[in-house]
């Protein structure tokens, strides 16, 4: 089907949660991640989309297959290219507790112990990785990918 309903991928990769070394499994919502980077709006009503069960491509480049389905029954195989998001590559560790004058109103000052105790134990995050440290201590970490997670303030404070 080479005519104008060639699907699309949106810029960028997919960003899963399980690993992107090829052969790995691919869970459903990291299929779903895989889905939504093709654009189908140019497509025929009733086309379908179906990625593979698992990770393809090389370790420099990890795809994954995705059928494409056409209402007349003809198919396209597309490679969607996938990264594993940083928040499940680094895993984190939990910096040393920081002693601190009030748990529910840290300083600028303590929170940038925490800040710096944090990346004292975490030393392998990526560069870019934006840190930000609440009143109570709680932690947030955004990674380069946007992906993230949390740290309650109260494993990090005391």
């Amino acid at each position: 089907a080479d005519e104008p309903n060639t699907p699309a991928i949106s810029a960028g990769k997919a960003l899963i949660d399980g690993s992107d070394k090829p052969e790995s499994p691919l869970s459903d919502a990291d299929k779903e991640a895989v889905k939504d980077k093709v654009d189908t709006s140019n497509l025929p009503e009733g086309t379908t989309v179906t990625p593979a069960d698992k990770v393809s491509g090389t370790p420099d480049n990890p795809v994954v297959l995705v059928t494409i389905t056409y209402p007349d029954g003809t198919t396209d195989t597309i490679e969607v290219p996938v990264k594993q998001k940083d928040s499940m590559v680094y895993q984190p560790q939990l910096p040393s507790v920081t002693e601190v004058g009030n748990v529910n109103q840290l300083t600028d000052q303590e929170k940038e112990q925490v800040k710096a105790a944090f990346e004292k134990a975490n030393p392998q995050l990526p560069a870019g990785t934006k840190i930000f440290v609440s009143d109570k201590g709680s932690l947030a970490v955004i990674f380069p990918d946007g992906s993230g997670f949390e740290i309650d303030g109260a494993y990090i404070v005391r």
